[in-house]
């Protein structure tokens, strides 16, 4: 199951050709500072009443990649809310479709960082869809909601947990089936590539899509805990493990230091956690030096991660990997190349399957 990537060092000469406040007077009367904090509610309350009206997927807070999903307050602003009905289908659950959809009019896409699916479907007036319901085994519904958008009807299933889906049409039904990760696959690995800020590109996030596109391709299911340019919470990373019931946790970072000479990879691991099958330092030292060889590149430590990091929290094998100092011109040069990040994430899947291989 092994890959090989045949590129540069950090030390060959190829390498040049990648470089490219004023206290303010106390007011001594009661009513005056009442007139003003009112005056400023008002205002505040006139603006967001506009924020509203005219930007209702604004998310205050961190960036999120998926904006059709309810908003903060739980609410479905510029949705319409579809009735879910009960009824006996033999699993799963359908939903019904406007008469003349074809199967190359409908688009799905598993949202699973957000625990939601989305339905497009191209080519549908509104007033056809107005009126659907959705019915069979819809206890892991949480909402189901609908809007029109850009000449598109787009469904968006919340759901209780993650989950895959099989999609189906039966006439005038889409027919869709959730199934429990662990279920379909035998080995489940969650990517958790740390947001690095002040770099150009969002290396982390790129090296983690490879990773999973190498490891699906070779039946090794692998979910990210946050897309490219966005942030995750720590909660919701480590909601995404929990989901999932993941069978190993590989975090991605990149490393900076005062001294711009440092260059080389490395790797941590949670000194508190041990299990028969397979240690964390056995991930960690597995890890790395499958990526230092598919790279090329220096293999510095293996150290206990830090007390407030993720991986002191999981219970599964894990481990995280440095893929470079960003504080090292050259190595920085390195990690901004596509052809790099993609030997990065062969080495990673090396190591995971190096990993899976001993298990069985």
């Amino acid at each position: 199951m092994g890959l090989r990537f045949e590129g540069e060092t950090i030390e060959d000469e190829t390498l040049e050709e990648i470089k490219p406040v004023k206290r303010r007077r106390r007011l001594k009367k009661p009513a005056l500072v009442g007139i003003i904090l009112a005056g400023v509610l008002a205002v505040g309350c006139v603006a967001w009443v506009v924020i509203q009206r005219y930007f209702p997927n604004l998310t205050i807070g961190g960036s999120r990649e998926e904006q059709f999903i309810a908003d903060t307050t739980g609410a479905y602003s510029d949705w319409t809310v579809i009735e879910r009905i009960s009824s006996d289908m033999g699993g799963g659950f359908a939903v019904q479709l406007p008469a003349g959809v074809n199967v190359e009019d409908i688009a799905i896409e598993n949202h699973y960082r957000d625990r939601a699916l989305l339905i497009r479907l191209s080519g549908i007036k509104a007033s056809d869809f107005a009126g659907t319901c959705v019915t069979g085994d819809v206890s892991d519904i949480t909402v189901v909601a609908w809007k029109a958008k850009d000449s598109e009807i787009l469904i968006s299933f919340q759901m209780s947990a993650i989950w895959e889906y099989e999609v189906t049409q039966e006439g005038a039904n889409l027919l869709i089936k959730n199934t429990a990760v662990q279920e379909l696959y035998d080995t489940v690995v969650v990517i958790d590539p740390i947001y690095v800020q002040g770099m150009t590109e969002d290396v982390t996030a790129l090296v983690a899509e490879s990773v999973a596109q190498y490891a699906n391709e070779q039946g090794i299911k692998v979910y990210i805990t946050r897309g490219s340019g966005t942030e995750r919470t720590e909660a919701e990373r480590l909601a995404l493990v929990l989901d999932t019931e993941a069978d190993y946790v590989i975090e991605l970072n990149i490393s900076s230091d005062t001294n711009a000479d440092k260059y080389g990879l490395s790797a941590v691991y949670n000194d508190r956690y041990f299990s028969l099958n397979c240690d964390n330092v056995t991930v960690a030292d597995t890890v790395l030096k499958a990526v230092a060889t598919a790279v090329k590149n220096r293999a510095n430590s293996i150290e206990p991660a830090d007390e407030g990091s993720l991986l002191m929290m999981l219970k599964q094998p894990s481990a995280g990997i440095s893929i470079g100092y960003s504080s090292n011109t050259e190595e920085y040069a390195l990690l901004m190349n596509a052809n790099y990040r993609d030997a990065l994430a062969i080495g990673i899947y090396n190591g995971i399957a190096e990993l899976v291989s001993a298990e069985q």
